[in-house]
């Protein structure tokens, strides 16, 4: 997958509009309470992106280190956050910190374009970059939401600009193919997919990769259920 084809300006204009200061604020919240940090412990932002969570939990009194593949989603980080985060360009498969953090999170659900063997591979490398008793969350789409509601193509349209995706569900595989076509100042391209565990998977992944006490729920903290959009997983080191 071409990191910079799909996280670019394109990705920051269409999601605007759903990345509201709203949703800001209650994805910020969701990881506090998730975490249950102290004041100036060191916290993990793995794939930053622009910053979105990383600038208000510093606000918060937290020392955020932010990481990024992706070089134009870390100067839009580094616009936002100035020096109030630490922030550094780095693939998450490349993670080698050891006990560096008090804790982490990933969200919104970078973790999932990768497969299997590659995912199991990061959550070990987060368990080794956590102090003991550090807890990591993370943000994931619930696949039986997901699966109840797919829709084969989804369009974005933004002031006569359009992002389509075109979409496969692959149930054997447990993850959805994407071709996303962007009009924008010209066509642009890029394929991908999102792998979706089922709630018992990731469970076990977390478990293989060294966390114990893995506690699951939704955005607001309820307990999962089938019509969960999104499966908040919360793991101790």
């Amino acid at each position: 997958m071409d990191l910079d084809a799909l996280f670019n300006d394109d990705y920051d204009y269409f999601y605007a509009a759903h990345l509201t200061p709203e949703v800001d604020a209650r994805d910020v919240d969701t990881v506090w309470r998730a975490l249950q940090p102290q004041p100036g412990q060191h916290v993990l932002d793995l794939a930053c992106g622009a910053g979105r969570l990383a600038a208000p939990l510093a606000a918060r009194g937290l020392c955020v280190h932010g990481v990024d593949a992706s070089a134009g989603m870390l100067a839009r980080a580094r616009a936002r956050c100035g020096d109030r985060v630490a922030l550094r360009q780095l693939d998450m498969r490349e993670l080698d910190a050891r006990c560096a953090y008090d804790h982490a999170f990933n969200w919104f659900t970078s973790l999932t374009y990768f497969d299997d063997a590659v995912i199991q591979d990061v959550l070990a490398r987060v368990a080794r970059a956590l102090r003991p008793g550090g807890r990591f969350a993370i943000d994931l789409p619930q696949r039986d939401a997901v699966a109840a509601r797919f829709r084969p193509c989804v369009a974005v349209e933004r002031e006569g600009h359009l992002m389509i995706d075109l979409c496969r569900f692959d149930t054997v595989r447990g993850r959805v193919d994407t071709e996303r076509v962007v009009v924008r100042d010209g066509v642009r391209r890029a394929r991908f997919f999102i792998r979706l565990p089922t709630p018992n998977e990731f469970v076990e992944w977390l478990l293989r990769a060294g966390f114990r006490d893995v506690e699951l729920g939704d955005l607001d903290g309820r307990a999962l259920t089938l019509q969960s959009w999104h499966m908040v997983a919360v793991a101790t080191r």
